[in-house]
């Protein structure tokens, strides 16, 4: 099993010429627990870390875990939302996560849960 977070964090490092150290303090973790990451000894970054790692290299938290293949920048409300969405979402067993995609599906059929500009594709 390849370390793919692990990875993609040294090379946004690597490609910022940040030390180990520089991120370590910009995401308030010490720059062994960064040295962690890197190498896969930490597989599960708690999210707020991906979050600070993602401004930090102004890339999405989707990025850094491997959900987006291009490096975009950041949309910062919208994916701190959805890291814990998804953190919360992996916690529940199967029939919890069929009653929230469920609970998802029933507040997308009310216009007044979606957005303006996905409402047409929705009801297309």
């Amino acid at each position: 099993m390849t370390n793919e977070i692990g990875l993609r964090v040294k090379r946004l490092r690597e490609s910022k010429n940040f030390t180990l150290e520089e991120v370590g303090n910009r995401i308030n973790a010490s720059k062994a627990t960064v040295q962690r990451y890197e190498s896969g000894v930490i597989t599960k970054i708690p999210s707020d870390k991906v979050e600070l790692l993602a401004k930090v290299f102004n890339v999405t938290p989707g990025y850094i875990m491997g959900w987006e293949d291009k490096p975009t920048p950041g949309r910062e409300l919208s994916d701190n939302l959805e890291i814990t969405l998804i953190a919360l979402f992996r916690k529940l067993n199967a029939d919890g996560q069929e009653y929230v995609l469920e609970q998802a599906k029933y507040a997308l059929g009310k216009s007044f849960y979606v957005k303006k500009e996905e409402s047409a594709a929705v009801s297309a």
